[in-house]
């Protein structure tokens, strides 16, 4: 009889972003948040009724964060380091169209 494991290893960090209001700084909500990694591994989610989103099992490294808002305009960062063992926070004001 032979017994099977499997684990995902390395990706047990996360990215927690907070969307803001540059202008008022009012919390941006159910808005959708897109993460790339080398432009191959794509993860999208929207942010809760705080403005809050997080992004699970993911690799610890380096990413390519687009963030799109239906009446802001559209950030992106390339390099948001994020690490293996306590993740990421990340704050980002976006300006009204």
């Amino acid at each position: 009889m032979t017994f099977l494991t499997f684990c995902v290893y390395g990706q047990n960090s996360h990215l927690k972003i907070s969307l803001h209001n540059k202008l008022t700084k009012d919390a941006i909500i159910n808005k959708e948040v897109t993460i790339t990694l080398n432009d191959t591994l794509t993860k999208i989610l929207m942010t809760d009724n705080d403005g809050l989103t997080i992004f699970k099992l993911i690799y610890g490294g380096r990413y390519k964060v687009k963030i799109t808002a239906t009446g802001y305009k559209p950030e992106t960062f390339k390099r948001v380091g994020v690490d293996d063992a306590r993740g990421r926070f990340f704050s980002v004001g976006l300006t009204p169209q």
